[in-house]
């Protein structure tokens, strides 16, 4: 078992899909709506400051999905249960499988053929109401 701190998952099955098909992944981004970034747990305290919220603290969680195997990855993407899951089942489909086989390369190249953990980031933010 490879403990080391990896990509999150979407982020490889992203990479792979840009390796198989750049105009698809191009086009599924422009299709996204836009939304702010908030890639630092500042400009998310700042905004919910903004929203008027006081005593505003925050956390940075580790989240950390462990699989057994590349088909324990890769498998819930078949069930297209999100609009990610489904661009990534479509785009195999549509390339015969292609974005499995690169992303099946992709993880064993970075974490052998055995079991893996992929490791992500989430923030907490809490605030209060003022006057409640």
């Amino acid at each position: 078992m490879d403990f080391r701190n990896g990509m999150p998952m979407l982020a490889l099955v992203e990479r792979a899909a840009e390796a198989v098909a750049p105009k698809a992944v191009a086009r599924h981004r422009a299709e996204r709506p836009a939304r702010p970034d908030y890639d630092r747990i500042e400009r998310v305290a700042a905004l919910w400051e903004e929203c008027g919220l006081a005593v505003v603290s925050t956390a940075v969680l580790a989240v950390s999905l462990e699989f057994s195997s590349f088909e324990d990855l890769w498998l819930p993407f078949l069930g297209g249960s999100t609009g990610f899951a489904t661009f990534a089942r479509d785009l195999n489909d549509a390339t015969g499988g292609a974005l499995a086989t690169h992303l099946r390369e992709i993880v064993q190249a970075e974490y052998g053929k055995r079991g893996f953990i992929l490791t992500a980031r989430a923030f907490a933010v809490a605030g209060i109401v003022p006057g409640s």
